[in-house]
């Protein structure tokens, strides 16, 4: 006997590929300004101060930092990765319990039909409610991916932001001109270990983030 509903949800795509967007966050690098260098002496030097030997021909002081170590170890981008995560993980789940709801409809009702168990007014109103269901599944999907991805990239804008504010004041602080970032999707194809700045930049950014907590409790 064919289906009567003829209606069935098929697996649609979810927001997986925004989490992706995470580490998409690149920061090629940050030049510092060296002009006010009189004015940046006064400013108290940070808890860990990176010893940085490495200059070009012009005098320039360069360092960088590994992005793949920072989003291991900045506390506040792993911190919104995880609750992200947990709210994809909460849709997927989301969606296939309404996948699995409607499937469970549909083939019920079904055996139904073919046991000749209900009338043609019956039958008509099944295939309505099979069709509703369609409506209000993808309506839903829809919706929510809009909101996520929403806040996906407001998440990315907050990280983009700190990364950039407290990159030029870390520079500031320990008189850095330039300050690279290294990593699998990095054009660097090589720089010095001497000027590896990755886990005082992350500690900077961390004691930073530690402030904004205190005052958040």
């Amino acid at each position: 006997m064919p289906n009567i509903f003829k209606l069935n949800l098929t697996k649609t795509p979810l927001i997986m590929r925004y989490l992706f967007l995470f580490s998409l966050i690149i920061f090629s690098f940050y030049s510092c300004n060296n002009a006010e260098k009189e004015k940046k002496e006064k400013i108290e030097k940070p808890s860990v101060s990176p010893k940085i030997t490495a200059k070009d021909s012009t005098g320039l002081k360069i360092a960088y930092y590994d992005l793949d170590t920072l989003q291991q170890k900045y506390l506040f981008f792993k911190n919104e990765y995880e609750v992200m995560s947990k709210k994809k993980n909460a849709f997927e789940k989301e969606l296939l319990k309404k996948q699995s709801d409607f499937q469970k409809f549909v083939e019920r009702n079904e055996e139904r039909a073919q046991k000749g168990l209900l009338s043609q007014n019956q039958l008509a109103e099944l295939q309505n409610k099979a069709q509703k269901m369609q409506e209000e599944y993808a309506i839903f999907e829809q919706k929510k991916t809009i909101e996520m991805q929403s806040e996906f990239e407001q998440k990315l804008t907050l990280i983009s932001k700190n990364l950039e504010t407290y990159a030029k004041e870390f520079c500031e602080k320990n008189n850095i001109d330039i300050l690279l970032q290294s990593g699998q999707s990095s054009q660097i194809g090589y720089i010095h270990p001497s000027m590896n700045t990755t886990d005082e930049f992350i500690n900077y950014l961390n004691q930073k983030q530690a402030e904004i907590d205190k005052d958040l409790k």
